[in-house]
């Protein structure tokens, strides 16, 4: 088999379309339960349980790789054909947390949805979804009162300071400075802007451009 084009070659995506034609709903083996309703999911075991035998069976054959970005632990996917032909997504990036078990939680997190986007396959249960919006029916027949939505999270210092530099480099003026401050990589997004130092370091060069 040719390995001339190591990525979305003809034989991967034969493969890959083929796989995808034999994959079911992921079997959601987890339940969770707020106290007020439960929902069927999926976990990582779930995920690569039902979806390695027909990779396997098509030639293919997912891997992941992990690494550290500051605080953020980043998932990269692979999806390889027996040709050497492949594909990877990545990276999906969250907080690792504080201590060894936080940064497990997001690494674990981090490749369930990476597999399933790479994958094409979707992971809650419709149902369980829905019934965190909508009432349900009692024993006695009286709708139960609606659920309100968890209210969003609120903006961290980085979130904020990500706005106001959404709306800043508007100016090309800003963006030029901006530009040339970030040699370092840093980044604008609110994650980012969450190390005080940096945040202050913007802040100047939008006040800066403010006065001027």
């Amino acid at each position: 088999m040719s390995t001339e084009s190591p990525t979305w070659g003809t034989e991967f995506a034969t493969a890959f379309v083929a796989a995808q034609a034999d994959m079911a709903d992921i079997t959601k083996g987890r339940t969770a339960n707020t106290g007020t309703y439960s929902y069927s999911y999926a976990d990582l075991a779930d995920v690569l349980g039902d979806s390695r035998p027909i990779l396997t069976k098509h030639g293919l054959a997912l891997s992941q790789a992990v690494v550290t970005n500051g605080r953020d632990v980043e998932v990269w996917t692979t999806i390889l054909h027996e040709s050497g032909q492949y594909r990877t997504d990545g990276p999906l990036a969250f907080n690792g947390g504080s201590n060894p078990q936080q940064a497990g939680s997001a690494i674990t997190y981090a490749r369930r949805y990476s597999a399933l986007a790479s994958l094409g396959l979707a992971s809650e249960d419709d149902d369980g979804a829905k019934a965190a919006n909508e009432p349900t029916a009692s024993k006695r027949g009286k709708p139960a009162p609606k659920l309100e939505p968890e209210p969003d999270p609120e903006p961290t210092e980085g979130d904020k300071m990500a706005f106001r530099v959404a709306e800043a480099i508007k100016n090309p003026d800003v963006l030029k400075a901006l530009k040339e401050a970030d040699k370092d990589r840093k980044g604008f997004s609110g994650k980012a802007l969450d190390d005080d130092a940096w945040r202050e370091q913007v802040a100047d060069i939008l006040n800066q451009q403010v006065a001027a």
